[in-house]
């Protein structure tokens, strides 16, 4: 593109035949957000899907807002209204109890794990809830400096191979680890 004095910026567009790699490096080149590959094609086909639905080529923000509104920080029919933590130094394992609400009703759970996101899938699996195998998980920071977000990706599968994703944004790392795992989990309780 450079030979005939254009950039990669001018050529990009999102419409109903756009590649997954064009949408994810418009999330990521836009909005700091590096997709781990797997999830590539599936995201690229809920933004294609909306592309088309309107018959148009989709700006930077529309595709944002597309993916947000379908894997980032999904609250429905779980999510966790406050958590609590607890560090055994010498095992190493990390103990959780959070107060969640599940298809409108408020309960309280508790698990223990290797980390905050194993404990609360424990959580889960002694509350009956549980009924996936996390897969994959994957962080990074959005931009530099201290004061940034950080995003996750987690990919769950359920016993009969469907695979699901969730991203999870916050301040906190880990709670952005668990939005990410709530996420996965309510896309997979409502496709």
């Amino acid at each position: 593109p450079q030979d005939i004095g254009r950039d990669y910026e001018a050529i990009i567009r999102i419409n109903s035949q756009s590649g997954k790699g064009g949408v994810a490096y418009i999330l990521a080149r836009d909005f700091g957000l590096d997709l781990p590959k797997a999830m590539h094609p599936e995201v690229g086909e809920v933004i294609n899907a909306a592309a088309d639905a309107d018959s148009r080529e989709l700006n930077p923000d529309e595709v944002y807002a597309v993916f947000k509104n379908a894997y980032v920080n999904l609250s429905e029919p779980l999510a966790i209204s406050a958590i609590d933590r607890e560090d055994f130094s010498k095992t190493g394992e990390v103990r959780v109890e959070a107060d969640i609400v599940y298809k409108g009703e408020q309960s309280t759970v508790a698990g223990q794990g290797n980390g905050p996101i194993s404990a609360f899938v424990d959580a889960l699996d002694q509350r009956g809830m549980k009924n996936f195998t996390l897969v994959d998980y994957r962080q990074h920071s959005i931009g530099s400096g201290s004061k940034t977000e950080a995003a996750a990706y987690i990919q769950i599968q359920q016993a009969d191979g469907k695979v699901y994703y969730g991203c999870g944004v916050d301040p906190n790392i880990e709670l952005a680890g668990l939005r990410a795992l709530i996420s996965a989990y309510n896309r997979m309780t409502t496709l």
